[in-house]
């Protein structure tokens, strides 16, 4: 594929922030659905880091310069969120994801796209040890035995599976073998976790003004 022909995935990551329900409605269209949808993240534990990451994609598609009044938003039956298509062109794939204080964005013009970010803080080594046995493929567990930064290695791994969960929307992100995969990714550091992309092909990334206070594109792990 040349250079030109190739679709960029835009990423933002933020910190946690308080989101009112009435700044997600002023952005979006008004309809039955989305009032659903804002019902949905707005509900139960964690409600201000689901809020805090659907205000990042929304900026973020301000930023690809999608008109966010326009968008209709959808969870598929297994909870995979995405835009409802409006029958005037097609809509760009995107991915969410929040860890305790940071949340991240991905939008995709072509093709899917998941996104990961994990802390993991509290985790001791012995916790990530078993966790690995427990999860990992043999060649990801030899991977995390092998590394001089067990806790990165172990997150980089641990993030990049919940991606590809999230690209293909399954929810089960154990049931996949990183190191055995045509899927391509891109692990950064992210504070003091891990972030990962999933995708397909050759891919340019770009940063979302702000985020690179948080992520790094020119020193991947």
């Amino acid at each position: 594929m040349k250079r030109s022909d190739m679709s960029v995935i835009l990423l933002a990551v933020d910190k946690v922030r308080p989101v009112a329900p009435a700044e997600l409605q002023h952005r979006l269209k008004v309809c039955g659905q989305n009032a659903e949808y804002l019902v949905g993240v707005s509900a139960g534990l964690n409600s201000d880091a689901r809020r805090s990451a659907l205000l990042t994609l929304l900026e973020l598609a301000e930023f690809a310069g999608l008109d966010t009044r326009a968008l209709t938003l959808a969870r598929t039956d297994k909870g995979k969120p995405y835009f409802v298509a409006d029958g005037n062109g097609a809509v760009p794939e995107f991915s969410l994801s929040h860890a305790d204080k940071f949340v991240a964005a991905a939008i995709s013009p072509q093709g899917r796209v998941g996104v990961d970010i994990e802390l993991g803080s509290g985790f001791d080594e012995d916790r990530l040890c078993k966790m690995a046995k427990r999860f990992f493929s043999d060649g990801e567990l030899t991977d995390f035995e092998s590394a001089a930064d067990r806790r990165r290695e172990f997150l980089k791994i641990w993030t990049r599976k919940e991606a590809v969960s999230k690209y293909f929307g399954t929810g089960e992100p154990y049931a996949y073998d990183t190191r055995n995969t045509t899927l391509n990714f891109i692990s950064l550091e992210a504070g003091e976790g891990v972030l990962s992309l999933c995708f397909e092909g050759y891919r340019a990334v770009r940063i979302a003004e702000g985020s690179k206070k948080f992520v790094d594109l020119e020193n991947p792990i």
